[in-house]
């Protein structure tokens, strides 16, 4: 059946708001990676930064990186057992050259996340040439971006069991006591937050603080249990009540950092020489404060190549609506390599 003038008109303003839409990717992936300080810390221009602070040069340095190829899940090589052979020898004595199997791998599953919008079929026919179609989805991806990354941010402080446990692993359950990635901390002690298990004074959880009496105290104690020779954390992200208690403690003496495009003009103070951002996302989590301890190189969203802030296909048109349905995906998840450089204070008041 030949198409009418209509539908020949809908599939050449289909086409040309696909194309527009490409140039718009790049753009999208950057507004959410590089608008909050935590998912800029784990995806975008923060981490990189914080690395390049650290002395690794580049986005990705010796940290995770950002993308990966397909998968079913996202494998991690990560050390949970140490080398038994390094010991001291005399003369001839012999030499251990035992097999050490230290190689071990974290499975975290890959999760996705959608967003869409819907264009009226009648707007489409209306709008033929390339300032309209431009002026006609610009508000909708301004839109869509601003709630993609509300999302990715929400997900990204959680314990990943929401929605049926379809969300991203974030920071709730990455900085846990629970099992991650299929590898337990009770096997593994090593892969509790600040290495140590739940009952040692070196873990890397601290529960129940009233910071004007303590913050500070247990602030630097964190940093003394996560920090191994150059090695430590390098971004500290806290409710918005938590940086304000801190910065009341500071008094006359605080100091706000300035920042530069690379770190997206947030508001950071400094403890020790590490940054210190507040994230809406982590007040959201409960009524008590948290202040999570990170480090770039040990932890990253990464996200699969094929699914990083993309398109499905050229829109999608329903067979008994007279609209057009333009959906992104990410595919992903927040992911750590060592478990014990990463530390909480939470119930802070």
């Amino acid at each position: 059946m030949a198409q009418s003038i209509s539908e020949t008109s809908s599939a050449v303003t289909r086409s040309a708001i696909a194309s527009t839409l490409a140039n718009y990717r790049p753009a999208i992936r950057d507004n959410v990676s590089d608008t909050t300080p935590l998912l800029s810390f784990l995806m975008g221009k923060l981490g990189g930064s914080a690395r390049t602070l650290a002395g690794f040069a580049g986005d990705t340095g010796d940290g995770l990186p950002g993308t990966i190829m397909g998968g079913r899940d996202i494998m991690v090589p990560v050390q949970l057992t140490e080398n038994q052979t390094p010991a001291s020898y005399s003369g001839a004595d012999p030499i251990d050259i035992s097999n050490q199997d230290t190689d071990e791998y974290a499975l975290f599953p890959i999760r996705q996340v959608a967003g869409s919008f819907v264009i009226i079929g009648r707007d489409m026919r209306g709008n033929k040439g390339p300032s309209q179609i431009y002026n006609l989805v610009q508000s909708k991806v301004n839109r869509l971006t601003e709630d993609m990354r509300m999302e990715l941010n929400r997900q990204a402080v959680s314990d990943g069991t929401g929605n049926g446990g379809k969300d991203i692993m974030g920071l709730a359950g990455i900085v846990g006591t629970g099992t991650l990635a299929n590898i337990s901390p009770t096997t593994y002690p090593k892969w509790q937050p600040g290495g140590f298990p739940s009952g040692s004074t070196r873990h890397g959880i601290k529960t129940t603080v009233t910071f004007s009496s303590a913050g500070l105290d247990e602030m630097r104690l964190m940093m003394n249990r996560l920090t191994f020779g150059t090695d430590g954390p390098d971004g500290i992200f806290c409710s918005a009540f938590v940086w304000s208690a801190y910065a009341d403690l500071l008094e006359g003496n605080i100091r706000y950092t300035s920042t530069d495009a690379a770190d997206g003009s947030f508001k950071v103070l400094t403890y020790m020489g590490v940054r210190m951002f507040f994230d809406h996302a982590i007040g959201n989590v409960a009524a008590n404060g948290f202040m999570y301890f990170l480090n770039s190189r040990h932890i990253a969203f990464q996200r699969d190549s094929q699914a990083d802030f993309d398109w499905i296909d050229d829109g999608v048109r329903p067979a008994n609506q007279d609209v057009f349905t333009k959906i992104m995906i990410v595919e992903g998840n927040v992911v750590t390599d060592n478990r014990r450089m990463l530390g909480v204070i939470n119930s802070i008041t």
